[in-house]
């Protein structure tokens, strides 16, 4: 079996979730991550890295937190609580990059959980249009639907090269999420077609932007505003 997939890898940080149900064994987990995504998977995805040990040995890798789940790469959420069980094995240095990494992902379901679980707004209809746009907020279970939508198509675009890490994941999740998906595009002799699909559309048409075959290692992004997305878009595509 080929244990590389052609597509780049994407960062521990931006990946989506399992169900919160998912079982996690971790060694059969790791086993699922090697085979489908080789050892660079696992170097990725794992919280905590032995030096000491073979780099092409499941051991070399402490506190994996990911699964493969019909096909994709997911944290698992018992992953994430097994990993802050097994912190106290680890020392010094390595603990406090494992912790700060950990404790990132956590807060990130929370936020997740908390949005998928959003109570029946209590606040009265004029204010509750008063409070629109002052945030990114997915109350409804079509928005929740459509988040997650979001998050496997521009996942898919970067697998496939068409989308670089380096625009920023999360602003391109909010964006898909926040186009219309109302068939109000038209042109002469083509059927109307929503802002969602024409923007999908123009973007698979696009030749891949980076080498498929190359892995690309997680990396911090500097700038996540939209201005320096749209910056870094146009100065690709010139």
């Amino acid at each position: 079996m080929n244990t590389e997939r052609p597509y780049q890898l994407t960062p521990l940080e931006d990946l989506a979730f399992a169900q919160k149900n998912h079982p996690w064994n971790a060694p059969a987990a790791a086993q699922r991550l090697r085979q489908s995504l080789g050892w660079a998977a696992l170097a990725a995805y794992s919280l905590a890295i032995d030096p000491m040990a073979d780099s092409e040995s499941v051991e070399a890798y402490k506190l994996s937190v990911v699964d493969i789940v019909d096909d994709e790469p997911l944290i698992g959420p018992a992953a994430l609580r097994a990993a802050r069980r097994s912190l106290d094995d680890l020392e010094g240095n390595v603990r406090e990059s494992a912790e700060e990494s950990l404790a990132f992902l956590e807060a990130k379901l929370a936020r997740i959980s908390k949005v998928t679980k959003e109570p029946e707004s209590t606040v009265a209809p004029d204010e509750e249009e008063n409070q629109k746009g002052s945030g990114t907020q997915y109350e409804s279970e079509g928005e929740v639907e459509r988040l997650a939508e979001a998050q496997q198509v521009v996942d898919r675009l970067a697998r496939e090269g068409r989308l670089l890490a380096a625009w920023g994941r999360e602003a391109l999740v909010q964006f898909v999420t926040g186009l219309s998906v109302e068939k109000s595009i038209s042109q002469d002799g083509f059927e109307p077609v929503s802002p969602a699909e024409f923007f999908l559309g123009l973007v698979e048409s696009l030749p891949a932007l980076v080498p498929t075959e190359e892995f690309a290692a997680p990396a911090a992004r500097q700038d996540r505003s939209f201005e320096s997305l749209g910056h870094k878009i146009a100065q690709t595509i010139k």
